[in-house]
């Protein structure tokens, strides 16, 4: 089964919400070994809001499995060092310690993420984080949507 996968995320960003930039024609587009990357600079902020959309070779629940699974997430995503779940309540929602190396001579950058999971229709599954915690960040917020 092939997982549609949109990520959108934007870090030090305030008012950042999915913008419609990817098209119905660019998902039309989308192959099995492509994606679609598009940014857009938002107004009065540093950073641009990315939207990501791509095909996995998994379905949504089995995608949102591994997604989720923030202990793990020091195993793929590159330079994070570490990943702890701190807190836990309710159960779809968790607070994870980060810790990621930084190209010299910023070090490591260290930060708590909250994320939430949920079920916004059959077979969809969507996690939103947001920045509860950091040394270098004022604001940082996402989603992954699975569907």
């Amino acid at each position: 089964m092939v997982t549609l996968f949109h990520l959108l995320f934007s870090v030090c960003i305030v008012g950042s919400s999915p913008s419609g930039q990817i098209t119905q024609e660019d998902i039309q587009n989308l192959t099995e070994n492509t994606f679609i990357l598009k940014s857009q600079k938002l107004k009065e902020e540093v950073w641009p809001e990315v939207n990501v959309k791509a095909y996995l070779k998994a379905s949504p629940l089995e995608a949102i499995a591994i997604f989720a699974a923030y202990d793990l997430q020091q195993t793929y995503v590159p330079n994070l060092v570490s990943s702890k779940v701190v807190k836990q309540d309710p159960p779809n929602e968790a607070h994870v310690d980060y810790k990621m190396d930084l190209p010299w001579p910023l070090g490591y950058s260290y930060y708590i993420h909250g994320h939430k999971l949920t079920q916004p229709k059959k077979n969809s599954y969507q996690v939103s984080w947001y920045l509860v915690k950091s040394d270098a960040a004022e604001d940082v917020r996402g989603v992954a949507l699975f569907e």
